[in-house]
């Protein structure tokens, strides 16, 4: 199992998953919980967001 999987020192050797969505051409992460990482920063998304409003739309989601 990868999630387990672990290198010589005991250290975890995945910290989680990345693949591409089949919805489209967008990247998708999933990160295991306990994993530490720290995020290079943080941009509120509003609904005028372009890329937030092109987002609902392949989805047909409405944001409220």
């Amino acid at each position: 199992m990868a999630y387990l999987a672990s290198s010589a020192s005991g250290e975890p050797a995945y910290g989680g998953v990345r693949y591409m969505s089949k919805l489209g051409p967008f990247e998708c992460w999933a990160i295991f919980d306990g994993v530490q990482w720290n995020p290079a920063g943080q941009t509120r998304i509003t609904k005028q967001d372009a890329a937030s409003r092109e987002a609902c739309a392949l989805l047909e989601l409405v944001a409220h």
